[in-house]
């Protein structure tokens, strides 16, 4: 996991790596993380920890890879494949700036890895 100076983690293929790593050994996910110029999310990830009662809404299926912005949105997303990032924004209620953009790079590097 790569980290900044004050210990936030920061997009790298690395940290891509790590994340994918420890979701392919069904453990969860919680990264204080930084665009590395402006903002500071948490963000919580799950993949196949997740059993399903009653009927989801929205596509989500308790096989996919969830990802909550920490007091912001939450979603499912199939991790079959690297997703258009106006495809994040919308599932997350993320509009298009410099933060969210590499959100969105983040998600997918985890993605690609996870179909290493």
């Amino acid at each position: 996991m790569i980290e900044n100076k004050y210990g936030e983690v920061i997009n790298d293929i690395n940290t891509y790596k790590e994340i994918a790593k420890r979701l392919k050994d069904k453990m969860d996910v919680i990264i204080g993380w930084t665009d590395e110029r402006f903002d500071h999310r948490d963000i919580y990830f799950s993949l196949g920890n997740t059993i399903k009662y009653g009927e989801l809404q929205r596509g989500i299926k308790e096989t996919d890879l969830f990802v909550g912005i920490v007091d912001w949105s939450f979603y499912g997303f199939k991790a079959d494949s690297t997703k258009h990032q106006n495809y994040i924004f919308e599932k997350l209620r993320l509009t298009e700036n410099y933060t969210n953009i590499k959100i969105a790079e983040l998600i997918n590097g985890i993605i690609a890895e996870l179909g290493e």
